[in-house]
């Protein structure tokens, strides 16, 4: 007599899109660890079969393998935590499946889901919706579930019934101590990653009351867990092989044990074998906290200064003296700290010009290079979203929630900020996309690089852009005549995106010989028809789409006239096949005067010193491989 098999109950977080198909996602699944163990504490192991998907197979599968493997053995539940960045991909996924397995109950939660996204709650794909911290209400589900209990009296949920989301249900406190539930990472529901970084939580709630901060949302204390539970946290990591670890806490140091922590953590980190990552205020430090920060492996810190008008951070809740965090900052530096500066364009009562001083400020103050510029979003539950209209704010209803007009700044002056930015520091500010042009590789599962040969039958070019593929994919067409092909061109484009619709597309066209022009407009119509995200978002305002891109190949053989070439760089990123020899007769032009490179030949090794001196003078941006193993080493040692 066999057994009979426990429903299963799948839990799902989705990574962020990196800017490089091969750089790290940061996608450590802790929320839907923090559930699991919640879950199973709270007896539930013994009637589910809890499964959190790893970051291996959410960070590697397109949408249709993904959602073959989430429905696969048809789940009871499965359970999305949801994100600026991953929440349409999820509702996508989730809905493909229900498809699959219809009787699936899909239960969402995250930052996204809160009573003001009314672009969220307007969506398809789930049943019930969970706001604020999820480990109990989770566990409360789980029981309601296993006991034939509607689910609609649970504190802090949207129940979906007879096709119509209610209302959420008033939310109860979470006041339980964080040493309730055990560490995901010591109870081996998640893996702690040699080659990602871990993430952790040392604290929940913050002190401050940023406005723009989903941290101030609520009233309740800041728990936190003591330095003895942390350092021992921290122990079992290292020894499990985590080389770096990111500290989530909003505020690190605004804690009463803050230099008996760091001492903690630097007596289990002695060796500083792991580096470590905190956000941290930096004008409340000490210059002896902030040596504990680096005796305990502290190499990296990110700052908000958000803005250098004082007027301006009182109005948000911010506060604090701008000129004490550029010294601050300035001493952490000089301690050879790595920073992180933030600074919000499109906060109320800032100017362009404001931005513009902070820029100036941080540069003369030899901090330009660790300066992040970036457009306000007015996140969901905040206190800047509920008050929006007060304080003249404008924003885009959909991820990532950026603003577009305020009371002092409209939309050409917060476009005209980034610029600004950008030419004081001689530097982009948002990452561009970076073309995915390795080689093919046989042994890559699942397939992330489809070659179609636009002049074989139609049918044979569909049958390669329509199977489940990787989440990043890139798409190289080639024809003897690739004008002529358009048509071919177009469809192809659009059979990819029926496939995998909120995944990264890299279009790659292979230029023998001069075509016309017009075919770029032609791709970017194509690329087009897919479905809005937040990735197509992501850069919109400066015309750009990061979701989908366009790339050209010159062969190594081939040479365009130079008018024409001219022409070319200025539609899309064009690449040379070349060597590495070839590549350092004129690295400072490359991708600017003449075309980027994109290293062929297999007698290179990552790290050979002919790299080192490319990476030193070219732009970095401009360099690609075809070499799988070149490529995933430029992106994490040298970008």
């Amino acid at each position: 007599m066999t057994s009979k098999r426990k429903p299963i109950a799948r839990l799902v977080q989705l990574p962020a899109p990196p800017p490089s198909a091969l750089g790290a996602t940061g996608n450590a699944a802790l929320s839907p660890g923090c559930l699991a163990v919640a879950a199973n504490s709270h007896g539930h192991s013994g009637k589910f079969d809890i499964q959190v998907v790893p970051p291996v197979i959410t960070d590697a599968l397109g949408d249709t393998a993904l959602a073959d493997y989430i429905a696969a053995d048809n789940p009871s539940m499965v359970a999305f935590s949801l994100y600026m960045w991953n929440m349409e991909r999820s509702l996508h996924i989730a809905r493909e499946v229900r498809l699959r397995a219809p009787r699936t109950m899909v239960v969402i939660g995250g930052p996204e889901v809160h009573s003001d996204n009314a672009f969220m709650l307007r969506q398809p794909g789930f049943d019930i919706a969970v706001a604020g911290e999820g480990e109990e209400v989770f566990a409360q589900i789980l029981s309601n579930i296993a006991g034939g209990i509607s689910c609609e009296s649970i504190p802090g949920t949207a129940v979906r019934s007879c096709g119509v989301l209610r209302p959420f249900t008033p939310r109860s406190g979470a006041l339980f101590p964080l040493n309730r539930y055990p560490s995901p990472y010591l109870a081996g529901v998640i893996p702690v990653g040699r080659n990602w970084s871990v993430y952790v939580e040392t604290a929940r709630g913050c002190s401050a009351r940023c406005t723009y901060c989903f941290y101030s949302r609520g009233k309740n204390a800041v728990r936190r867990l003591d330095a003895r539970t942390v350092a021992n946290l921290i122990r079992h990591i290292g020894e499990a092989g985590g080389k770096e670890m990111s500290i989530l806490d909003p505020s690190f140091n605004l804690r009463p044990d803050f230099a008996d922590l760091l001492e903690a953590i630097a007596a289990v980190n002695d060796k500083r074998s792991m580096s470590l990552f905190a956000e941290i205020r930096a004008e409340a430090l000490t210059e002896a906290q902030m040596d504990l920060l680096v005796k305990a492996g502290f190499t990296k810190l990110e700052i908000g200064l958000q803005s250098v008008n004082g007027l301006t951070l009182k109005r948000v809740g911010r506060g604090g003296d701008p000129a004490a965090v550029v010294e601050a900052c300035q001493k952490l530096k000089a301690r050879g700290v790595e920073l992180l500066v933030d600074l919000m364009i499109g906060l109320p009562g800032d100017t362009r010009n404001d931005v513009r001083k902070g820029v100036e400020t941080l540069r003369e103050h030899g901090l330009g290079e660790f300066v992040q510029v970036m457009p306000l979003s007015v996140l969901p539950g905040t206190a800047m979203r509920r008050n929006a209209a007060k304080e003249g704010l404008f924003f885009d209803e959909a991820p990532p929630y950026g603003i577009t007009r305020t009371g002092s700044m409209g939309k050409e002056d917060i476009m005209e900020s980034i610029m600004q930015a950008e030419d004081i520091l001689g530097r982009r500010v948002e990452e561009y996309p970076r073309p995915f042009l390795v080689d093919s590789d046989e042994a890559a599962l699942p397939a992330d690089i489809l070659r179609v040969d636009l002049d074989c039958a139609e049918i044979d070019a569909m049958d390669v852009v329509s199977a489940p593929s990787a989440r990043h994919v890139a798409v190289w067409m080639e024809s003897a005549d690739i004008f002529s092909r358009r048509s071919l061109i177009k469809r192809v484009i659009e059979k990819r995106m029926l496939v995998d619709p909120y995944c990264t597309l890299d279009v790659v066209l292979v230029a023998r010989e001069p075509f016309p022009l017009d075919l770029m407009d032609i791709v970017r119509t194509s690329l087009d028809v897919g479905p809005e995200w937040y990735l197509t978002r992501h850069l919109s305002m400066r015309g750009e789409n990061a979701a989908r891109r366009i790339c050209v190949v010159i062969p190594e053989d081939v040479n365009l006239p130079f008018e024409y070439l001219e022409s070319l760089m200025g539609e899309a990123p064009v690449f040379k096949n070349m060597t590495v020899g070839d590549a350092l007769k004129y690295p400072e032009l490359l991708g600017d005067e003449i075309p980027a490179a994109r290293i062929t030949g297999k007698s290179l090794r990552p790290g050979s010193e002919r790299l080192k001196i490319l990476a030193r003078r070219a732009d970095p941006e401009a360099v690609a491989f075809a070499s799988r193993a070149l490529e995933a080493w430029w992106v994490s040692k040298v970008l």
